[in-house]
């Protein structure tokens, strides 16, 4: 049988552990419950096939893209391409909404290309939004698609 001594010890400790949780609760950064714009698919052809940078660590994909880099940004719903060279079959980067008025605002820095090999091939496929591309004073795309550029 419990005594009274037991019973506030483990109420302390169970007390204890709820703020622990609390508080890193607390400390995660916002954008971790961010609905993305209703993005729900943001994929870029690399080296191992198409990879939905929202599913990547820090919303950063490095690896297959020819020494570039490729980052999204959640809160303003931004795609930046840094001196990134896509190459595959069908198509470089994928975008899908769940919503027809939002935007995805890509952002160019460096020389970045898309390359594919396809005959029905598309550069840039966005479904279901919109598209606002833009670079700074050294940023410039070129796309080479069998099909569709954009």
């Amino acid at each position: 049988m419990r005594t009274k001594r037991t019973k506030i010890k483990l109420f302390k400790r169970l007390s204890a552990w709820t703020l622990t949780l609390a508080l890193i609760v607390g400390l995660l950064p916002v954008t971790v419950f961010a609905a993305s714009g209703d993005l729900t698919e943001l994929s870029i052809s690399t080296e191992e096939g198409l990879t939905n940078i929202l599913d990547a660590p820090a919303y950063t994909i490095s690896e297959g893209l020819g020494g570039g880099k490729a980052t999204y940004n959640p809160t303003t719903n931004t795609l930046n391409l840094y001196a990134v060279e896509i190459t595959g079959e069908s198509e470089g980067i994928v975008v899908q909404f769940s919503d027809n008025s939002k935007m995805l605002n890509i952002e160019l820095d460096g020389q970045n290309t898309i390359k594919l090999t396809g005959a029905e091939s598309t550069g840039i496929n966005c479904s279901g939004g919109n598209l606002k591309i833009s670079e700074n004073s050294s940023g410039s795309i070129d796309i080479q698609a069998g099909s569709k550029g954009v």
